[in-house]
C-alpha cells in the first residue's frame, strides 16, 4: 500500500513515496499550464472508475488526485499513470483555493421492475374469474429481486475565489481523457468574497443531531456550517473584522475530556481561534481565542503576517 505525501508548489505538484522514498513530480505542463492551487485524494469510485471496476465497497485500485487550478478548474490525477483523466468544471473566471473528499450516503436501490410486476400483479388479479384465481392460488409467484445494495463514491467539495460552492460527483460519466468535463452537481453563493478554507467535521453522538457538518471561512469575515447531506446552511456566524479565518482544521482533542470537540481556525495574525462545534450554545458564544503564537517567534526574527495551517 502506498502513502504519499502531497506537497501543492506554485508551479508543480510534489508527490513523495513514504514506503519506497522515491520522489514524483506532476508538472505545470500536466495541468495544461495552469498554477496548482489544492488538493484532495479520492478513494472510492463507481462504475466510471479508472483501470478497473472498484471492489465490492468502491474502493479503487490506484486513488485519484484532484487537483484545484488558477483556472477554476479541478483536474483528477490517475495516480498509477500520472495522467490527466478527466476535469471537474466550475467558474472558469475564478481559482479554486480548496478542496474536501466527502462521501456519498449508502443506500439501497430498488430494482425498476419491481413496480412493474407488482402492477401486472394485481392488474390479473383484478380481470380474473373467481375460478381462474383458485387455479392460480396452486401456481406459486416468483419472489420480487431483492433491492441492489449501492455503496458510498467520492464526492468532491470545493470553493473558489469568487464566493462560489461546488459539489461533484466525478466518476457518474466514463472518464480517461484530459477532455472529459464533469459538471457540478450543486453550485451555490457560500461568500461575498474569497472562499479561503473548508473543513468537515463529524456529528456528535447524539442521534437528533448527528449530521456532518461542513465549515466554510471567506475574506468576508464570516465562518458558515453547512449541512453535509443536504448542503443546506445551518448557520453564520462573523470573526473579527481584523482576524477573519484564513484556514481551518477539526480538533477531536480540544477540551474532549468535557466532551466538546472544537473547530481550530487560524486567523490573520499570530492567534488561533477554537469554535466548540458540537456545545449546545450559540455560535457566537462558542468562539473564543485558544492559542497565540506570537510568543513563540524569537526575538528579532521576521515576523509573518499570519499562521498559514492547523492541524487538529
Amino acid at each position: 500500500m502506498r502513502r504519499l505525501l502531497v506537497v501543492v508548489c506554485e508551479n508543480k505538484v510534489l508527490l513523495h513515496d513514504s514506503n519506497t522514498r522515491k520522489p514524483y513530480e506532476v508538472p505545470r505542463a500536466t495541468l495544461d499550464g495552469k498554477a496548482p492551487t489544492c488538493a484532495c485524494f479520492l478513494f472510492r469510485g463507481g462504475k466510471h472508475t479508472p483501470g478497473g471496476r472498484p471492489d465490492a465497497d468502491n474502493l479503487m485500485a490506484s486513488p485519484v488526485l484532484a487537483i484545484g487550478c488558477s483556472d477554476g478548474v479541478v483536474r483528477l490525477l490517475h495516480l498509477a499513470t500520472l495522467r490527466v483523466i478527466g476535469k471537474l468544471v466550475g467558474n472558469h473566471k475564478a481559482s479554486i483555493n480548496c478542496l474536501l473528499t466527502l462521501s456519498s450516503k449508502a443506500h439501497f436501490k430498488k430494482q425498476e421492475n419491481q413496480q412493474q410486476q407488482a402492477a401486472s400483479a394485481q392488474k390479473a388479479r383484478a380481470s380474473s374469474h373467481v375460478q381462474q384465481q383458485q387455479d392460480q392460488a396452486s401456481v406459486s409467484t416468483p419472489p420480487p429481486s431483492p433491492p441492489e445494495f449501492v455503496p458510498s463514491v467520492d464526492l468532491v467539495f470545493g470553493g473558489d475565489s469568487a464566493g462560489g460552492l461546488y459539489v461533484w460527483e466525478p466518476f457518474r460519466v466514463p472518464l480517461g481523457s484530459a477532455d472529459c468535463e464533469v459538471l457540478p452537481n450543486l453550485s451555490m453563493n457560500g461568500h461575498s468574497g474569497e472562499v479561503w478554507a473548508a473543513c468537515l467535521t463529524p456529528g456528535p453522538e447524539d442521534p437528533q443531531a448527528a449530521a456532518a457538518k461542513i465549515f466554510t471561512a471567506g475574506s468576508d469575515n464570516r465562518l458558515a456550517a453547512w449541512d453535509a447531506t443536504s448542503f443546506a446552511e445551518v448557520w453564520r456566524v462573523k470573526l473579527d473584522a481584523k482576524s477573519p479565518a484564513t484556514s481551518l482544521a477539526y480538533s477531536h482533542r480540544y477540551f474532549n475530556l468535557s466532551g466538546a470537540h472544537a473547530l481550530l481556525a487560524t486567523v490573520n495574525g499570530p492567534g488561533i481561534v477554537a469554535a466548540f462545534t458540537l456545545a449546545n450554545m450559540p455560535p457566537e458564544r462558542g468562539l473564543r481565542a485558544c492559542a497565540n503564537l506570537a510568543g513563540l517567534v524569537p526575538a528579532g526574527a521576521a515576523r509573518r503576517r499570519s499562521c498559514a495551517r492547523a492541524a487538529g
